[in-house]
């Protein structure tokens, strides 16, 4: 089929720095970014809120990001405990709005 043997645009790794300020989506997407161990799985309904944590997760440790499904609210939780339960052995980080809790 022609595929490429290595994937094309693999981010490089850079841990975010520690922000100094306001907190604001931008600095706790850096902090998260920071400190987000290897092998994580992300279980994303930040929606909105999540743009900086998407910016600084991209070139942190490698991890998986289990993304919100075309806006339904309340997927956040359950995922993130299916996740947890499917993968005993791995941490879990769930961004989750207060609207869909």
């Amino acid at each position: 089929m022609g595929a490429p043997k290595e994937p094309i645009g693999r981010a490089e790794f850079k841990l975010s720095d520690i922000p100094s300020g306001k907190l604001n989506p931008y600095a706790a997407g850096q902090v998260i970014g920071h400190y987000l161990p290897e092998n994580a799985i992300i279980s994303d309904e930040a929606a909105t809120s999540g743009l900086g944590t998407a910016m600084f997760t991209a070139t942190s440790r490698p991890h998986d990001h289990l993304a919100l499904t075309g806006g339904s609210i309340g997927q956040g939780l359950p995922l993130a405990t299916g996740a947890a339960v499917a993968c005993p052995d791995r941490k879990v980080v769930c961004l989750q709005g207060d609207g869909g809790a």
